[in-house]
């Protein structure tokens, strides 16, 4: 049933939102129908083709391939929300500011809003140091595992 813009002003906006997940929902799945049916299709046909390289290929670095892969998509799910969650009160101070101009210049807090707005960066980046150190080291591992299913295979 499409949206006109009478039924837009009588939704709320969290049915918008859902609708919008639910529609990021059908392609992840789709996504995963398509992805699943070439991994089948590959199989069968590097099987087919040379069945003791194809078995082992299949049975030891597919599983390996899809581990690594649902890994590395989890890692950067996380990282990408643990950096908006980090950024999130220095950049409420910049949108403050921003918003807040006038009386910023009238008083003339600029020095003092950049000094606040450098400390939050600082102690951002202090934090996410730790966090990247951990998170590219399973990552490099990911890819690692991706080098050597190639290797495998050549």
């Amino acid at each position: 049933m499409p949206d006109n813009e009478i039924d837009q002003e009588a939704k709320p906006s969290g049915f918008k939102s859902y609708r919008r997940i639910f529609r990021y929902a059908d392609r992840k799945a789709w996504f995963l129908y398509s992805m699943s049916f070439l991994a089948a299709t590959v199989s069968i046909l590097g099987i087919f083709y040379g069945w003791k390289l194809g078995l082992v290929c299949v049975l030891a670095a597919l599983p390996l391939l899809l581990l690594s892969g649902y890994f590395r998509i989890h890692l950067e799910s996380k990282l990408e929300e643990d950096t908006s969650t980090r950024f999130a009160s220095s950049a409420a101070i910049a949108t403050e500011a921003v918003l807040a101009i006038r009386t910023v210049s009238s008083l003339t807090l600029e020095n003092r809003i950049l000094q606040i707005y450098q400390e939050r960066l600082d102690v951002v980046a202090h934090q996410s140091v730790k966090t990247l150190t951990f998170t590219t080291f399973w990552y490099a591992l990911t890819q690692s595992i991706t080098f050597l299913a190639m290797a495998l295979g050549f």
